[in-house]
């Protein structure tokens, strides 16, 4: 009986070793005729299967219209050209999710202070895991200053990978893990002072206290 469950157990594990293979094949086919790479130059970043929860495959944006149905399959991060890609796969499909995500480099020691007349950079649209990292940073910020979440004024939000497990917040005399995290970075303004979170793709959002990230003029996600 346990050299069946065994034998089971090995089958299956084999079974979904293939249908991973076969989904990051289809995602480089699908970031390859995309971006006008070659597939031998695409690296796989992180491969996790997931259960989409309809036809849009967690991209509304590239697949409008979804259907409400179960729609298991993957999210896979890849990287080419020295920028990442996140690519969902699903149904027999994959579709390049939002634009290329910046890796953003070592914070800025020093606070950095933006006037009133700073112009909001935030995405026309957000996820709705956007919203979530969003509102939970307005929540901590009203907690730690004690003001009306109404207050604090959203000024920059950005979806990048950080180097490390530090989430672009290294402390001192901490070692982190050298691999790329994929995350956001979110810039809070209440009067002239600004106050930067930063998260992974799944954890809370976190205050950074000690470090101010330089931002591109430009946001680098831009979700409809």
């Amino acid at each position: 009986m346990y050299q069946a469950l065994f034998l089971f157990a090995v089958l299956l594990a084999q079974v979904s070793e293939s249908e991973s293979q076969r989904a990051i094949d289809l995602a480089k086919d699908t970031l390859s005729a995309k971006v006008g790479v070659s597939r031998a130059d695409i690296q796989v970043v992180r491969a996790e299967a997931v259960d989409w929860g309809d036809s849009s495959l967690g991209c509304p944006s590239e697949i409008p219209d979804p259907e409400p149905r179960s729609m298991p399959g993957y999210r896979i991060l890849l990287r080419a050209n020295e920028e990442t890609y996140r690519v969902h796969v699903g149904g027999g499909q994959a579709v390049v999710c939002g634009s290329a995500l910046r890796l953003e480099k070592a914070p800025q020691v020093g606070e950095i202070k933006e006037g009133p007349s700073m112009k909001p950079r935030v995405p026309s649209h957000l996820t709705p895991n956007m919203e979530k990292l969003v509102r939970q940073a307005k929540e901590d910020l009203a907690g730690r200053l004690s003001v009306e979440v109404q207050q604090i004024m959203v000024t920059y939000i950005m979806e990048l990978m950080w180097p490390d497990s530090s989430l672009g917040c290294p402390e001192p005399d901490m070692m982190y893990s050298q691999v790329l995290q994929e995350g956001c970075l979110i810039r809070l303004r209440v009067g002239d002072k600004t106050y930067d979170y930063h998260s992974s793709a799944k954890g809370s959002p976190f205050h950074c206290e000690k470090s101010k990230q330089r931002l591109p003029k430009i946001p680098i996600v831009n979700n409809k």
